[in-house]
């Protein structure tokens, strides 16, 4: 590999020099690196680490009307919590980590159906769908011995995002047999989303090079 070392002298003030590991945060050495096997691998001090929950329900509903007709409501939600670092760089050093990684997603879902006995020869089905979902993300994104810190000084960055997705359709389907053997169906289904979203990007890195990324 090819390493940055900001100590040897010359007119500029860093040099390639591929014999020697790169300094890491505060010029300090680096810790060795693992024999270059394909068994063996590195992990930043306390990475990865993972505490994730996931919370699901379904309820569904049947009910008989007159007149032959069924009533059927199907109810969902969901609720993920994210809590975990990665180490994707697979070294001891900061190149790739994701320090912090969180977020949450609840997802709400409600489903009518309105249609008639399946003996009939002409068979139909109306609905209606509602679905709405909340997600929230933030991680803090390290990379403080990669050469971006040691050239720009740009070694860490914030990303947090929430976005909302509403959506509601309305759908029919209607089935006739013509024989035993022959039956034609049609449907028709209409779906309106809506997507909010909300997010940035920061650099959290002294003296704030990059501000506000995007």
């Amino acid at each position: 590999m090819v390493g940055i070392n900001n100590q040897h002298p010359g007119s500029l003030p860093f040099s390639l020099n591929p014999a020697l590991t790169p300094p890491c945060q505060g010029g300090t050495p680096c810790p060795p690196f693992s024999p270059q096997t394909p068994q063996a691998a590195d992990w930043t001090a306390g990475l990865p680490r993972r505490d994730n929950s996931l919370f699901q329900t379904p309820l569904r509903g049947d009910f008989k009307l007159p007149y032959d007709m069924s009533l059927a409501s199907l109810t969902g939600y969901t609720n993920f919590n994210r809590n975990e670092a990665e180490d994707y760089d697979g070294l001891p050093t900061q190149i790739e980590d994701y320090a912090s990684n969180t977020g949450q997603i609840s997802s709400f879902s409600q489903e009518i159906r309105l249609s008639n006995d399946t003996k009939n020869s002409f068979r139909w089905v109306l609905g209606g769908n509602y679905e709405r979902d909340t997600v929230d993300q933030y991680y803090n994104f390290h990379y403080n011995d990669s050469s971006t810190d040691v050239l720009l000084g740009i070694g860490q960055n914030l990303f947090q995002a929430k976005q909302v997705n509403k959506t509601t359709a309305g759908f029919g389907n209607i089935e006739y047999d013509v024989t035993p053997a022959v039956t034609l169906t049609g449907g028709a289904r209409f779906t309106d989303a809506k997507i909010i979203t909300d997010n940035c990007g920061i650099d959290n890195t002294p003296p704030y090079v990059a501000g506000n990324l995007f």
